[in-house]
């Protein structure tokens, strides 16, 4: 069946001396993986559709019981060109669309999770501070879309003083570590706690501190390892870490 979808491209590789392996999530049919024959010729109809990141109209054929569908066309669908511009953008961008490779499966959709991938690419394109924000702020949405949204009560958070606990496998937060869980400042555990239930708009006002913004990526990542384990990717870690690195108050 010939089936005409929305997709943001994940990741593309080299096939053959003429073809590409694309990764793509699809508002209609979930993650899928489909075979772009012809897109390394230096004339290739698919044109620059296929980078990571791009927002694309695309034509497949969707075949039951196949792995990997046939592409046979692309279009852009939205481009969002100040996200080629910024390195700090790049990276970021990066990182969102191999988290939504890694750990979501072929053809499972969810409506739900193509509309946070396209809500964080147009605020990461238009924002000019705090770009690292967004990908906390993303993060925190995809636990949730995948069913372990961290369970945090604000008296638990309001009770901290000095540095507290984040439990691994539900997300509470503590003063009490005698259960254990990963042990982290009084206010990197508070901005985790903001991030989990402040909409897009206060997130992208929130000012964190390069530290506490290293130590609330590392509660991230800690907690996400935790429920997925190897599942889990981490090749973009070493680039995000120099992101956090480099950061200023006002990024």
């Amino acid at each position: 069946m010939i089936s005409k979808i929305e997709a943001i491209v994940l990741k593309a590789i080299d096939y053959s001396e003429t073809s590409q392996i694309v990764w793509m999530y699809t508002r209609e049919l979930g993650r899928i993986s489909a075979m772009a024959r012809g897109a390394r010729r230096p004339k290739s109809k698919f044109g620059s559709t296929l980078q990571p990141m791009s927002h694309v109209q695309a034509v497949v054929y969707n075949k039951e019981g196949s792995q990997i569908l046939p592409l046979s066309e692309t279009s852009h669908h939205t481009l969002r060109r100040n996200l080629s511009r910024d390195l700090e953008k790049i990276a970021v961008g990066l990182r969102v669309v191999e988290l939504v490779r890694g750990l979501t499966q072929e053809h499972d959709r969810n409506e739900e999770l193509f509309d946070l991938l396209i809500a964080t690419l147009d605020r990461l394109n238009s924002t000019e501070r705090r770009t690292v924000n967004v990908l906390l702020f993303f993060q925190m949405q995809l636990a949730f879309l995948l069913g372990i949204g961290p369970d945090i009560v604000k008296d638990d958070v309001q009770a901290i003083d000095g540095d507290g606990y984040l439990a691994l496998d539900t997300g509470a937060v503590s003063a009490d570590g005698s259960r254990g869980g990963k042990r982290a400042s009084r206010q990197a555990l508070r901005t985790f706690a903001i991030l989990s239930r402040a909409d897009a708009q206060a997130i992208s006002r929130l000012e964190i501190t390069p530290k506490v913004r290293r130590e609330v990526s590392g509660l991230i990542d800690a907690y996400f390892q935790f429920h997925f384990d190897s599942a889990y990717p981490n090749r973009s870690e070493k680039v995000i870490s120099r992101l956090l690195d480099m950061a200023n108050d006002d990024t």
